[in-house]
């Protein structure tokens, strides 16, 4: 639910690769031709790299985009279909899930590509530059202590009904009372999720501290274990809360949608309608799979 509701945990560099969905879709092509230059911007706010590495870095995230453009656009362009055509008589829980699990699995395999990515260039750092690397990383940490532990319960659910009103709104437009209501009732009932949301983040940064500090050329292996393990490390507590959150949040999602407007069925259709021709344009430019492989 990444593109529907900001929440602790959604790494950055995933919500990089997904900003075309995020944004108003005029937008779109233009931003994703640019994703290069973004997220080279992004990784230098963690380490100052030479003119070299950068040049070596933006040829990696080239061949990423390529990839992407390629093999992953061609979905959207299904589900923006699918999407549309269940509307028609009311969206079902068993439809929305069925998105949702996709565009989940998406995020998946674009998180796992930014990984590699990642690890082979760290390869190029120099001990210096890992060390940059992890201080910036502490730094992040005690920011978003101050942000998140600081927070009553009732900001925490404020932002969670806030953050839903504007992406929904993105689609539909001005929500109605009942629809702002259904909104209001669903976040009262997320379970606080960022106390252990930062436990975790605290105990993953200070393991890849500790590995980054040492000189052991097999560092980016470990490092790969490191996060894999991230998820299989957490608590029951965090994964029931997880699941809470996620089912709380289609269900709510779902309610709205089958509650729009003719107004906002209209909007919401105009932005599908952009959207898929943003995204067959960027296809276009690169070789994606044939219209017939898609059923289109």
């Amino acid at each position: 639910m990444n593109w529907l509701i900001s929440r602790p945990g959604a790494s950055r560099w995933l919500l990089l690769g997904l900003l075309l969905i995020q944004v108003g879709c005029s937008s779109t092509t233009f931003l994703y031709n640019r994703l290069d230059t973004l997220i080279g911007w992004y990784l230098s706010d963690y380490v100052t790299l030479s003119r070299e590495q950068r040049k070596d870095f933006d040829g990696r995230v080239n061949e990423l985009l390529d990839w992407h453009r390629a093999e992953e656009l061609p979905r959207y362009v299904v589900w923006l279909t699918a999407f549309e055509a269940s509307l028609e008589d009311g969206l079902s829980e068993s439809e929305l899930d069925h998105l949702l699990d996709q565009v989940e699995a998406a995020a998946d395999r674009l998180q796992e590509r930014v990984l590699n990515l990642l690890l082979d260039f760290g390869t190029t750092l120099s001990a210096e530059q890992r060390l940059e690397f992890v201080q910036t990383l502490q730094s992040d940490q005690a920011n978003l202590e101050e942000k998140y532990l600081n927070r009553s319960d009732e900001e925490y659910i404020g932002a969670i009904e806030k953050q839903f009103q504007k992406n929904l709104g993105r689609f539909l437009g001005s929500l109605s009372e009942a629809q702002k209501n259904t909104i209001r009732t669903g976040s009262e009932t997320y379970i606080r999720l960022d106390f252990l949301w930062v436990e975790d983040r605290a105990r993953w940064v200070a393991q890849l501290d500790a590995l980054l500090r040492i000189d052991d050329p097999a560092w980016p292996e470990q490092a790969r274990k490191i996060y894999q393990l991230r998820r299989a490390n957490r608590g029951s507590d965090y994964e029931q809360a997880f699941a809470h959150n996620t089912d709380v949040s289609r269900q709510l999602v779902r309610a709205v949608i089958n509650q729009r407007t003719p107004k906002q069925d209209r909007r919401l259709r105009r932005e599908i309608h952009q959207y898929r021709a943003d995204f067959e344009d960027l296809i276009s430019r690169g070789e994606p799979l044939s219209r017939e492989a898609l059923g289109l």
